[in-house]
């Protein structure tokens, strides 16, 4: 068992075990800290480095959402009645688009502009993948780093409802090499995770410096 305070000291050493349990029991500390109710407890359960199955619990909404394997996902609410989820999406005239209320930095920022018209909404923890999975969202790009109890939870409910979680390369993500996601893009479609990955590529490729022709000739006399 590792600790998220360990996490640094064994990234250069620590292989994620081909079947393994990664556990977050505080997912949105500063959310808890600051007296809201967004903050969860992921379980996921990880094999050859993929997320087969979650929980992801919110306590202070009395709701929990759990994945066992694909088009097998379903939300309790605090009424105890348990709800499908499919991804389907609810009624709204643009895109919804989520970022972590705590960690949302410029090129997140950046991105998020790209998309306009969208709604923005801002909330901490996992309820992001959450709200995807039950088709209140659509995308939710993450381009600051991550650990993987931060996230795995959440794919597997992601890709129970059909949706997908890829990492900026467009590869999925997933568990082996690493306690650290390097950026990811969540979203309750193919397309819509495609588009993101476009929108990241553009606005990485505006940040690259532009050359200067007659600089560059002068300097190479």
């Amino acid at each position: 068992m590792i600790s998220e305070e360990r996490a640094p000291a064994l990234e250069s050493s620590f292989e994620i075990p081909p079947l393994c349990f990664l556990v977050d029991p505080l997912d949105g500390t500063k959310e808890f800290i600051a007296g809201r109710s967004e903050f969860t407890v992921n379980i996921a359960l990880v094999e050859n480095g993929v997320a087969t199955a979650g929980v992801i619990f919110a306590p202070a909404l009395d709701r929990l959402y759990v994945a066992a394997g694909p088009r097998m996902a379903f939300m309790i609410d605090e009424n105890g009645r348990r709800i499908r989820l499919d991804g389907m999406p609810h009624d709204h005239s643009h895109p919804i688009v989520l970022a972590s209320r705590s960690h949302l930095d410029e090129q997140t920022a950046a991105l998020v502009a790209q998309w306009q018209p969208c709604i923005i909404k801002q909330l901490g923890s996992s309820l992001k993948f959450a709200l995807i999975a039950a088709g209140e969202a659509d995308v939710y790009p993450r381009l600051s780093p991550t650990m993987i109890w931060d996230s795995a939870a959440g794919q597997a409910l992601i890709e129970a409802t059909g949706g997908v979680v890829l990492r900026p390369n467009g590869s999925p993500l997933v568990y082996c090499g690493s306690l650290i996601n390097r950026g990811f893009v969540a979203a309750r479609t193919r397309s819509l995770a495609a588009k993101a990955l476009a929108s990241i590529d553009s606005e990485r490729q505006a940040r690259l410096p532009v050359s200067n022709p007659l600089t560059e000739e002068s300097s190479r006399r």
